[in-house]
């Protein structure tokens, strides 16, 4: 018999405001005292001012969305199961590629009027569509042993926190580095509307004392509670990134997650274990719902554009290292041309950029950073993801991590 339907749901709100703490946190900013960090500070106030995200506002939203939805299933009886849900994401990411494409199927360009039917259709389907990857991703978890004991409840087992993500577009993020060195001073959450010209105002702002590096950045994803998902993604994405931030949320209630903005290292290191596990996950409901009918986007091939970002890092670093940032940022730009003749555009290129994707150490700006190689082989030694997961929950730094490579499995 499973859980009372209600209980995850009344625990909701207090998740979410453990969430806006500790995801504030983050936007305040990582070494917020090193380099000059008052005037820091004032810069950043007042180049953002009037254009921050509101955790505050996502959060009662989507709490409120959360139990209107699940209040309108039962009221209507509705729960997309089987065949009737998978022609339901068929729909919801078709609408989504046709939107994008600007096209039909066959290739028709749309009109204007077109685009924004499509796009009500496709905001109807939006709850259901949360529900329906909320429930399965729920399942893989619950499958690969992830369940707990539920209080109260003798031997009913609950999975903990529930899988909650909403689908729309997420905050950009403001990434600031000093110039001589990179690394991770502030974080800060930026409305997703903002345009190019507001963007490249505040990165001027930022820079413009000579001694900070920023960039305004978009993101896929974001851990808050519900998760924010963006909502233009593939279907194999967006399983992708749910399941990444569902581990975020989990990891929450163990050392490694609550620690998560103590140090860059620490995010490096949640961020790379996410990433390790996001894939398994998606894999299995797709091996478990395969009626699912969907042209999968290709992944880009772009292994030119990865070894010159691999390169360059390790290049950026010395250059650095021996005090030549003039030339170091000369590089970086040289480079950004590079790519782009390749056929990858990245607006720009510089210690922020780094700053920001390096701590993701499996993917190319992180080529410098070893806990990706380390935590992919704890994984690859693990007898199973659970294990594995287990295993790394309970550090807090990076010699921890090194540590588990000689306990017995």
């Amino acid at each position: 018999m499973p859980p009372p339907r209600w209980l995850p749901l009344t625990l909701l709100a207090a998740l979410a405001i453990a969430s806006i703490v500790t995801v504030s946190a983050g936007a305040a900013g990582v070494g917020a005292a090193s380099l000059g960090g008052h005037s820091l500070s004032s810069a950043i106030d007042d180049a953002v001012a009037g254009d921050r995200f509101s955790l505050f506002d996502f959060e009662a939203r989507s709490v409120f969305n959360r139990w209107l939805g699940e209040v309108g299933a039962f009221v209507s009886g509705r729960r997309d199961r089987g065949a009737e849900a998978d022609r339901t994401l068929e729909r919801y990411f078709t609408l989504g590629e046709q939107i994008v494409a600007r096209a039909t199927a066959a290739g028709e360009p749309l009109t204007d009027a077109q685009i924004e039917s499509l796009r009500a259709e496709r905001r109807e389907l939006e709850n259901r569509i949360e529900r329906i990857l909320e429930s399965r991703i729920a399942d893989a978890y619950r499958e690969l042993g992830f369940s707990r004991p539920l209080p109260l409840f003798g031997a009913q087992e609950i999975l903990w926190p529930p899988v909650d993500a909403e689908l729309e577009r997420p905050p950009r993020v403001l990434t600031v580095s000093p110039r001589e060195e990179i690394r991770l001073l502030r974080l800060v959450l930026l409305e997703p509307g903002l345009s190019l010209a507001e963007i490249e105002r505040i990165e001027a702002e930022i820079e413009a004392d000579g001694r900070f590096s920023a960039i305004v950045a978009s993101i896929g994803g974001m851990a808050s509670f519900p998760a924010l998902v963006r909502d233009s993604r593939s279907y194999a994405s967006t399983v992708e990134i749910m399941a990444h931030e569902w581990l975020h949320h989990y990891l929450y209630f163990y050392p490694l997650g609550r620690n998560v903005f103590a140090s860059t290292e620490l995010r490096s290191i949640n961020e790379t274990v996410a990433d390790t596990i996001d894939v398994e996950i998606a894999a299995r409901v797709f091996a478990t719902y395969p009626g699912v009918e969907l042209p999968a986007r290709p992944p880009p091939d772009r292994p030119e554009a990865d070894a010159l970002l691999r390169r360059l890092r390790v290049d950026v670093d010395a250059l650095l290292a021996e005090g030549d940032v003039e030339a170091a940022e000369r590089l970086m730009e040289q480079v950004r041309l590079e790519i782009a003749a390749s056929g990858r555009r990245i607006r720009r290129i510089n210690q922020a950029f780094f700053a920001f994707n390096g701590v993701y150490a499996t993917r190319p700006e992180g080529s410098t950073n070893p806990i990706g190689p380390l935590v992919r082989e704890l994984r690859d030694s693990s007898p199973t993801l659970l294990d594995f997961v287990e295993a790394v929950r309970e550090v807090d730094s990076f010699a921890e991590l090194e540590a588990l490579r000689e306990r017995p499995r």
